[in-house]
């Protein structure tokens, strides 16, 4: 698994799926995209609040200067495992929030959404 995608977006990253980003979509596509339930962006902010602070943590581990390539899979392999626990615990695969944080970054309003779920539920 490569280290975790830094992205843009204020709520944090991809939740370390090993593939390099998605091409980002147009706004016409994101206006086109289906619709995302209240209960969907619910989950997805709670999901996103969770792994941010996973994501700043792995980043920290991994930028350590003494870290040797066995430890940076080890770390990476928690990563991955505590993500996937976060997305289980909320109902989305890893697929899903890919999916759902590519709509958040090229859709305002359903950024804003997600802003406010997570402000919502803190």
């Amino acid at each position: 698994m490569s280290a975790p995608q830094q992205q843009s977006s204020p709520m944090g990253m991809g939740a370390g799926q090993g593939q390099s980003s998605p091409m980002p979509m147009g706004p016409a596509q994101a206006q086109n995209s289906p619709p995302v339930s209240q209960a969907e962006v619910n989950r997805f902010a709670a999901a996103v609040s969770q792994i941010k602070p996973l994501n700043e943590q792995i980043h920290q581990e991994l930028g350590a200067k003494n870290v040797s390539a066995a430890q940076r899979e080890a770390l990476m392999k928690q990563y991955g495992a505590k993500v996937q626990e976060v997305l289980s615990a909320h109902q989305l695969t890893v697929q899903e929030y890919g999916v759902l944080m590519n709509k958040a970054q090229t859709d305002p309003a359903f950024a804003q959404q997600v802003e406010a779920a997570i402000k919502a539920h803190p």
